[in-house]
């Protein structure tokens, strides 16, 4: 999505809203769960380049259910910022993943056995399992 030019059909908040998800989610900052659960929790956002680092606490998916002590997100009145949607982003990756392991566990029986196999490329069709 073009940062310099807001798509005809998308409102203002909406644009803005996907730059900092888009930019957020392509950031490579260090990560750290600072409260007591896995998701709904309070996380540190550690932006290894300036050095600067802020508070993020995640309470829901939609605009304006968490909060960040950046600068922008104190006064963009989007309810987002790149910080929260970089830890939004890394929790949905956490849960695809831990979504496809248990998945292949099912499948694929003992994990050992499996890392003894090496990686395999399967391909699924009509119901039976090719690999």
């Amino acid at each position: 999505m073009s940062h310099g030019r807001k798509p005809p059909a998308m409102s203002l908040e909406t644009w803005q809203r996907e730059l900092r998800r888009q930019f957020g989610r392509a950031q490579r900052f260090a990560l750290t769960n600072v409260g007591t659960e896995a998701v709904f929790s309070d996380f540190e956002v550690r932006n290894p380049q300036n050095a600067s680092t802020y508070r993020v606490a995640i309470r829901g998916v939609q605009p304006g259910e968490n909060y960040c002590s950046c600068p922008d997100f104190a006064t963009n009145a989007l309810g987002t910022c790149k910080h929260g949607e970089f830890v939004l982003g890394r929790l949905e990756w956490q849960r695809k993943t831990e979504a496809i392991l248990q998945r292949d566990l099912c499948e694929g029986g003992d994990i050992q056995q499996r890392a003894a196999r090496g990686p395999q490329q399967h391909v699924e069709r009509g119901g039976d399992r090719w690999g």
